[in-house]
């Protein structure tokens, strides 16, 4: 990865996640910590591959399947948005979630 220290915040570029007992989700993104804490976080990631046999123990459900995600992540001190798009195995969708509005000035 790369780091960035900047005047607004510290951002980490071209950061790599694999997740799961066997690798198979990978993530790739960038994250953003603001100093200013009103103005929170930004994450935003790729996933070109994700099994999500991986995710069950955190959600204890049995679940199973592969595709691909992308997501990104900003939250401010008084709200959170997630927006969330998948597709794989014939499915596909999206959602987002919380606040959906931005931090000025990301």
């Amino acid at each position: 990865f790369t780091l960035q220290v900047g005047d607004t915040g510290v951002g980490f570029e071209d950061i790599t996640v694999v997740v799961g007992h066997e690798s198979k989700t990978r993530l790739q993104g960038a994250v953003k910590l603001f100093y200013d804490q009103a103005r929170g976080y930004d994450v935003r990631v790729v996933a070109d591959a994700v099994d999500l046999s991986d995710f069950g123990h955190i959600s204890g459900q049995p679940w199973s399947g592969v595709g691909s995600a992308v997501a990104s992540t900003v939250a401010l001190a008084v709200a959170a948005a997630v927006e969330f798009a998948a597709k794989g195995a014939g499915a596909s969708g999206t959602a987002a979630l919380g606040n959906s509005r931005r931090a000025k000035g990301s």
